[in-house]
């Protein structure tokens, strides 16, 4: 009986962890709406996905600044630590911790965001923009032949696309859709009080590398086949289903 009690709120709380995935769903919606009707070639596609990466970089800052593990959770990082240090702390060792553990939330917690807030916008801001100067340089209108030595004008070049054809009202409608999975989860459900700052730093980067990798590849053998509309559909399909098993993924880790 027990053990059906804890399946069935596992099951439940992954129905609810679940309900912002079909905002996100929704959303994704969208870029296929810009292929059948507005004419959006894989450029614009990729460059929406790529301004998407902001936006989730944007929303990780306000994380990284709302972080505030519990006690326990504390502990268990610290436990975590010691292990993969192949450390043997001794019981005392563990009360003192356990004890101790709001104080040592402040210094390993709370202390660090001074520095690695600012280190992360700065890195995460870089690799963004170098990401974007190869979107560009790769699908852009000098595919691969681009004369303009200018990366910020490819960069500007980027953003115009992105917020042409309808693209504006994708951009408002992702920001919207992360906003409220950052209330819904990460505030609502308390997510922020059992992750921490170092896997907070990481994770952004987990997501482009797989999501990028596959799309700039699918977008380029596109532009190479002439970017046929039934392309460019399955290549929008593809990144909501990818976008939906990363999401979902990564929140059931917190339940």
């Amino acid at each position: 009986m027990e053990g059906n009690a804890v399946e069935g709120g596992q099951a439940a709380a992954r129905v609810r962890y679940a309900a912002p995935a079909w905002t996100l769903l929704a959303v994704n919606v969208i870029p296929l709406v810009g292929v059948l009707l507005w004419g959006w070639s894989a450029f614009h596609v990729v460059a929406l996905y790529w301004l998407e990466n902001i936006i989730l970089g944007v929303i990780n800052v306000l994380k990284i600044i709302t972080c505030s593990p519990d006690r326990e959770a504390v502990f268990k990082q610290l436990a975590k630590v010691s292990a993969d240090r192949h450390l043997d702390p001794s019981e005392t060792n563990l009360k003192s911790m356990r004890a101790n553990a709001t104080t040592i939330n402040i210094l390993v917690n709370h202390l660090p965001k001074l520095f690695l807030l600012p280190f992360f916008i700065f890195h995460y801001g870089g690799f963004c923009f170098v990401h974007g100067i190869f979107v560009y340089t790769l699908l852009g209108s000098g595919f691969g032949e681009s004369s303009n030595a200018d990366f910020l004008s490819d960069i500007n070049a980027l953003f115009t696309t992105v917020f042409s054809g309808g693209g504006l009202i994708a951009v408002l409608a992702l920001v919207g859709s992360h906003l409220f999975s950052f209330a819904y989860h990460y505030i609502g459900q308390g997510e922020y009080r059992r992750t921490n700052v170092i896997d907070l730093m990481k994770s952004p980067y987990a997501r482009i590398a797989v999501l990028h990798i596959a799309l700039i590849a699918g977008a380029f053998a596109i532009v190479l086949l002439g970017q046929p509309i039934l392309l460019l559909v399955i290549l929008v399909i593809g990144k909501t289903a990818l976008d939906w098993k990363l999401h979902t993924r990564a929140h059931e880790k917190m339940l």
